[in-house]
């Protein structure tokens, strides 16, 4: 891989910060395919000589893991190897197989479903193993930017548990990014509201639109065609509406062949990277008290949905146009 970058991610404050350390955790928060969202960053950071490390919150079937070395309870390096997976649901492999084609350490550790804790002590166990400085949060959409009050939290389940569970780990720095505006069901006027809540707090760490004058960009869309290539017409909504975002082709139509969703409406803002401080966004959680000590993902679930509305006055959904908010 060609070691000079272009004008880059760069000038994120994020990357400012990262520049101070030399392992990095780069996670995707929020399951599925969230980790390839992560990759932008990944190529960024390894251009620099950085050791970078991927793992994922995984939707992948115990069963289909079995292949792969589990090295905790509920925690499994998995890497290339074997091709007995062909026409299953296994994203970690697909990206596993992408990186040992394009010579970078095809590991991608697959952190099982479960409550706050279980995936706390993975996670710290990780960081110890992997001697991590600072653990990045990514999500795929974004519904983890959800404070708990909003009246349409998306599908937030898998992001709150991360969040949770990486805050409680001591000894790294910790972070929190998402891309793909537009595409979760969540209440987007809250979504700006909770983005000035943050820059107030001190709790951004910038933003910025991708497209193909990125080269980190063009390589993350290189990583989804390939992922495309294992499940034909059924591809990642998420990573398929960002790389058609960033490559310019807006509407419906250029979604048509790549996955499920063919009435999606491209927007070129699901290319936008959004970076904060996790600990800052914990801080303004209404959730975290509830879900914080959580062992099965089944009390994550009754926190969110029977618990949160009761404790969390809702903040109503109002159409807005996000054009205004960012001057495209």
């Amino acid at each position: 891989m060609n070691n000079a970058m272009n004008n880059s991610l760069n000038s994120l404050p994020l990357l400012q910060e990262l520049d101070a350390v030399s392992t990095i955790l780069l996670a995707g928060m929020g399951g599925g395919y969230d980790v390839f969202a992560t990759l932008p960053l990944y190529y960024n950071l390894i251009a620099k000589g950085k050791n970078v490390h991927l793992a994922n919150y995984t939707f992948t079937h115990r069963q289909t893991l079995q292949g792969e070395e589990e090295i905790y309870p509920g925690c499994f390096r998995v890497g290339p190897a074997g091709n007995e997976f062909q026409g299953l649901y296994f994203p970690e492999k697909y990206l596993a197989q992408w990186l040992e084609i394009n010579d970078c350490n095809p590991t991608v550790y697959a952190l099982e479903t479960r409550g706050v804790k279980p995936l706390f002590q993975n996670y710290s166990k990780l960081c110890k193993k992997l001697g991590i400085d600072a653990i990045v949060l990514v999500d795929g959409g974004t519904d983890g930017l959800m404070f708990g009050d909003e009246e349409h939290l998306g599908t937030p389940l898998q992001d709150y548990t991360s969040i949770a569970a990486v805050h409680q780990v001591d000894g790294v720095r910790k972070y929190m990014g998402c891309i793909g505006y537009g595409i979760d069901d969540v209440s987007h006027n809250c979504f700006w509201d909770n983005v000035r809540t943050l820059e107030h707090v001190g709790g951004s760490l910038g933003t910025v639109q991708l497209d193909l004058t990125f080269q980190e960009a063009q390589l993350y869309c290189n990583a989804v065609d390939h992922a495309n290539l294992y499940k034909p017409g059924d591809g990642s909504i998420i990573n398929n509406a960002i790389a058609c975002a960033i490559q310019g082709n807006l509407g419906c139509a250029s979604m048509q062949n790549r996955t499920r969703a063919h009435s999606l409406q491209i927007e070129s803002i699901m290319a936008r990277y959004w970076f904060f401080k996790l600990d800052s966004l914990v801080s303004q959680t209404k959730y975290y008290p509830l879900i914080k000590d959580t062992v099965q993902e089944n009390e994550v679930n009754v926190a969110i949905r029977l618990q949160l509305p009761r404790v969390a006055p809702m903040r109503k959904t109002i159409e807005v146009d996000w054009r205004s908010m960012v001057g495209m």
